[in-house]
């Protein structure tokens, strides 16, 4: 892997894994103890996320249950699809919206997912 404009390979990779998988060890959070987790290194993550995959997060599919957003690429741009668990194990859609650009897509997902935190540490 090599670094994103001019983000460290080693916290650029910590903060891929935060955005795919929803959680670090406490060795990884070290990462984020003298410089704050900025939106443009999520979106950064989350687009190279994307670019691997076609999709995000990598391990959904958009037929699964789940809660948050899945990206997926379609035909000239990316998909949304928003879900909640409105019960036990029961998920309904919220929101689909289409975006012509991935970084806007990944933004969305973001401001859904996460707000100002993810997994405890604070969205700057």
């Amino acid at each position: 892997m090599r670094a994103l404009a001019g983000i460290p390979m080693d916290r650029m990779e910590a903060i891929e894994k935060l955005v795919d998988e929803f959680h670090l060890n406490v060795e990884e959070r070290k990462t984020f103890l003298e410089s704050p987790l900025l939106k443009e290194e999520l979106v950064a993550a989350i687009v190279k996320i994307i670019s691997r995959n076609d999709s995000y997060p990598s391990n959904w599919k958009s037929a699964d249950d789940f809660e948050g957003v899945f990206l997926a690429k379609k035909d000239a741009g990316y998909v949304a699809t928003y879900k909640v668990e409105e019960g036990l194990m029961r998920y309904s859609i919220i929101e689909i919206r289409e975006f012509g650009e991935k970084e806007e897509a990944a933004k969305y997902a973001i401001e859904r997912m996460f707000g100002g935190v993810i997994d405890g540490i604070e969205i700057n």
